[in-house]
């Protein structure tokens, strides 16, 4: 996974974000082996919601919805937002919100599991959306 530090991505506050599988980390941070499994679980993550949103664009895109292509590299990020929004209006409290997204739940539980990868079944993160 590609490393960039820099001063504008993160936000204050946050240590590191991955973006359409690049990591960002903040310019002065340091990152563990926890953090770096933490945000390779985000990649593979990453990668399965949007293959499955590409897959379901290239079908859309036969009935004439040719913008759907577009728009399939950002499920991902809607997801994130949307259940985040949904999260926000049940908890109340945007930290909490944060905490109980589903990629992050899953990314959480196991980032100091650093064979995790290696035994995680594919869209694992469903689990702790159902859970």
């Amino acid at each position: 996974m590609k490393i960039i530090y820099n001063k504008l991505i993160p936000l204050k506050g946050f240590k590191a974000m991955m973006l359409f599988g690049l990591l960002f980390v903040r310019k002065g941070a340091t990152m563990n082996e926890a953090d770096m499994n933490h945000e390779k679980i985000h990649a593979e993550q990453y990668r399965e919601v949007t293959s499955t949103g590409l897959l379901a664009a290239v079908l859309l895109s036969v009935f004439g919805l040719w913008w759907t292509l577009l728009v399939a590299p950002l499920a991902y990020y809607i997801w994130y937002v949307v259940e985040w929004i949904v999260r926000l209006a049940i908890i109340k409290d945007a930290h909490a919100a944060y905490r109980n997204i589903s990629f992050e739940r899953e990314a959480y539980a196991n980032e100091t599991d650093l064979e995790y990868l290696s035994n995680r079944k594919g869209y694992a993160f469903l689990d702790f959306f159902i859970h």
